[in-house]
């Protein structure tokens, strides 16, 4: 007669188990106790007493190579029977870029700057999960060697063809199924930014003489656009009535997301926010983001906010923009997060609540106020709307965050998962890449161990792993099992015990991982 502690598992997230199996040839009595490794955070776990031989999981091999995490993203084939698709860490551009080319196919490896066509934010294992995703279609790509066609597809084609998409994508090649050739942009030679969270999928360019187009859906699935030359937003406010703004396509002189468009240049210090929306009141609130509007107000109009950056120096190279980082949104929180540098300031980490910004963007426009205008504001006017926290001294933003250090990124954060980012960074002073990832881009941004193997949760409750030789996606079956032997289902604990418990032979315990921190679970008790 076995005592004590009977049986143990430590399940990650999305991942289930057995954590004991009564092969004892009678009853057993029985305590189960579950620990999740986390002192402040609570998961979802859900507790099945099961008499069936059902696995808590199925094992199936995708790939005979197994990846380490300097792969943000796999994506496999639509069998789900093979890995079709890769996205990894390129070994850079000389010494002063991080470029995620790299992709990987059945027919070796590909490349382009995927960032110069497609939003950094499409890197995601399902777009079903997309929350925030509320337009008429879907997914914006430019064409051929051409970033002046805006074509949209819709949400079907995406499903189906996700990944023939993505490979067009790197190569400047716009895939036809389900796609519909909204309009060309005539100024976007120099930059496009395309904001997937707003409910007209618009798109923004820039080009060499610092004019700008965009190109939006309306309601109907209809296009409609707009070009400004030098009575533009960027020619006038950010430029500063210069021809060049100092960039070329690779760099992120404009980018969109979470209904706001942030503007800078390459050889003058000015910067621009432009808020209008994730659900813009008109389309025209939308043409006029790039229009001479600083002071007009109304509901057809945006609000914008203007400052200044530090001088610049070796540090703020202008060739890079390294006073601008990153703009990303999350679609989960309803939160947006960008890091750049303010004027005196310094390097600054700032979260917008995007429900709040647009409650103060509707107010303005009701009321017909401009509260900024064009003349040039400092930090604490942000953060005195309401809507905007800093972020920067809070104890879980890295370092090299609030850093004047010589340091480049990989151009913008990128969404490879469900709540899931990643952010690469290369510190020129040490020569070398530090890779983060977060769930929520706030506060976990934790140091990714570019040697550990690859894991990373997918669709459908499964994970791929690679296991140091091979690589699989693992299934969590729990849902299949049965409803009569549920004894917890979705439960949010941080410790649990389940006491009284009492095993006929043959009986199992089987738990399910539904949250995103490892837990561990034991069983204790008496074998008759």
């Amino acid at each position: 007669m076995a005592s004590g502690r009977l049986g143990s598992i430590s399940l990650s997230a999305n991942r289930a188990g057995i954590v004991y199996d009564n092969n004892s040839g009678g009853a057993v009595s029985l305590s189960v106790m579950a620990k999740v490794k986390s002192s402040t955070s609570n998961i979802a776990i859900s507790l099945w007493i099961d008499p069936s031989s059902t696995t808590a999981e199925t094992i199936t091999q995708v790939s005979s190579t197994s990846f380490t995490k300097v792969v943000d993203f796999l994506s496999l084939n639509s069998g789900n029977t093979a890995v079709e698709l890769r996205h990894e860490k390129g070994t850079g551009t000389g010494s002063s870029y991080f470029t995620p080319t790299n992709y990987v196919d059945s027919s070796g490896t590909v490349g382009g700057d995927i960032w110069s066509n497609m939003t950094p934010s499409l890197f995601d294992e399902d777009i079903t999960t997309w929350t925030g995703w509320n337009g008429p279609e879907g997914w914006y790509t430019s064409g051929t060697n051409d970033i002046s066609t805006y074509y949209v597809y819709t949400k079907a084609s995406l499903l189906t063809n996700k990944v023939a998409y993505f490979k067009k994508a790197i190569n400047y090649a716009q895939a036809t199924t389900g796609a519909g050739n909204k309009g060309s942009m005539s100024y976007s030679n120099y930059g496009i930014t395309y904001d997937p969270y707003c409910s007209m999928q618009p798109v923004f360019g820039i080009n060499n003489s610092s004019y700008m187009s965009m190109r939006a859906v309306n309601s109907a699935g209809g296009s409609f656009g707009n070009n400004r030359t030098s009575n533009g937003s960027y020619y006038t406010y950010v430029s500063n009535g210069s021809s060049n703004p100092g960039v070329n396509w690779y760099t992120p002189r404009v980018r969109a997301n979470g209904g706001m468009i942030f503007m800078s240049a390459g050889h003058i210090n000015y910067v621009m926010f432009s808020f209008y929306g994730r659900t813009p009141a008109t389309t025209n609130s939308l043409e006029q983001v790039i229009e001479d509007n600083g002071t007009s107000t109304g509901t057809g109009y945006p609000l914008i906010f203007r400052f200044q950056t530090d001088a610049f120096s070796s540090v703020f190279a202008s060739t890079q923009n390294d006073w601008f980082k990153f703009l990303e949104h999350n679609p989960t929180t309803l939160k947006t997060y960008w890091l750049g540098n303010f004027s005196g300031e310094g390097m600054k980490f700032l979260e917008f609540d995007t429900v709040l910004a647009e409650a103060w963007l509707s107010a303005n426009q009701a009321s017909g106020t401009a509260p900024f205008g064009t003349s040039f504001k400092t930090l604490s006017d942000l953060i005195g709307t309401g809507f905007v926290t800093d972020l920067t001294s809070l104890s879980t933003t890295p370092a090299i965050f609030k850093s004047k250090s010589d340091w480049t990124s990989s151009r913008n954060v990128r969404r490879v998962g469900t709540n899931r980012w990643r952010y690469d960074i290369y510190d020129k002073t040490t020569s070398t890449y530090t890779a983060f990832e977060t769930k929520n881009l706030r506060d976990d941004w934790t140091v990714v161990d570019l040697t550990s193997n690859f894991e990373a949760l997918y669709p459908d409750g499964s994970t791929l792993q690679a296991t140091g030789s091979v690589t699989n996606r693992i299934v969590n079956n729990t849902p299949t099992l049965a409803d009569s032997g549920l004894l917890e289902y979705n439960t949010q604990v941080n410790q649990y015990e389940r006491t009284g418990l009492v095993l006929s032979d043959g009986d199992r315990v089987v738990v399910s991982n539904n949250g995103t921190d490892i837990v561990g679970v034991q069983a204790m008790g008496y074998e008759a």
